[in-house]
């Protein structure tokens, strides 16, 4: 049975990380642990160590050195990701145990839906399956298909993926360098090894729709506006 680590990262935002939190303390499986990354001290900090999470506080740093420095904590065979304003749904981890018991499995996507600013009441009575069968992608000449499905480029979320530990080796050199592409990063990961990827349709992870999201930005002044949304496709491009 694969031991899971659960890592989510924070970066500057306070208010929504202890929800994300609970929804992985509110598993239906308890071997797994928890792992959070965050550039803050915060009052949050006692109710971690009360439930037996890691904090791990870093500096102002790429996204993908916060992955690095949850990796570098973490004990599991499989690791899961949450950003710090996401959910997971109680089943979330049973699942990724049920499907990398498959040893030949490096990488699992399950579907996710979109929610807006406050946090669902009754997470255990949502159940949604998106219209695309579950697929087990076995050899590279399938990625069309899979990008097809998925809308690869756009639609791959971080707290939508769980990756076999093994698929880091050697890439923190290049990790280290993701600003913001971390989620697409771990996809070519999983491209480039010969392990299986898996695409769930089942929804186990909440995404949340807010202002402070780092794609969101807004402003009355366009060109205002503009010169972000430059700035943020330049980080984009370099990450690629």
């Amino acid at each position: 049975m694969p031991f899971i680590s659960v890592i989510v990262t924070a970066h500057n935002r306070r208010e929504y990380l202890r929800d994300a939190v609970d929804s992985v303390l509110n598993q239906t499986i308890d071997d797994y642990e928890i792992i959070v990354v965050k550039n803050f001290k915060d009052e949050i900090d006692d109710y971690l160590k009360e439930n037996g999470v890691k904090s791990v506080l870093v500096g102002d740093q790429t996204q993908g050195m916060d992955v690095i420095s949850g990796l570098k904590e973490a004990r599991g065979e499989v690791i899961s990701f949450l950003d710090d304003d996401d959910l997971f749904l109680p089943r979330k981890l049973e699942k990724v145990k049920e499907v990398f018991q498959d040893e030949e499995v490096g990488y699992y996507h399950n579907a996710f839906e979109n929610f807006l600013e406050r946090t669902p009441n009754n997470l255990d009575k949502i159940h949604i399956k998106k219209d695309y069968d579950y697929t087990i992608i076995d050899n590279q000449e399938k990625v069309k298909k899979f990008k097809f499905m998925m809308n690869a480029d756009t639609e791959i979320n971080s707290s939508s993926i769980s990756i076999r530990r093994s698929l880091f080796n050697n890439s923190f050199p290049y990790l280290e360098k993701i600003n913001h592409a971390v989620d697409v990063f771990m996809f070519y990961l999983a491209l480039m090894s010969e392990k299986k990827i898996v695409v769930d349709p089942e929804v186990l992870t909440l995404y949340r729709v807010h202002s402070n999201n780092t794609w969101f930005y807004m402003n009355d002044d366009f060109d205002e506006w503009l010169k972000h949304k430059k700035s943020y496709m330049e980080k984009e491009i370099e990450d690629y």
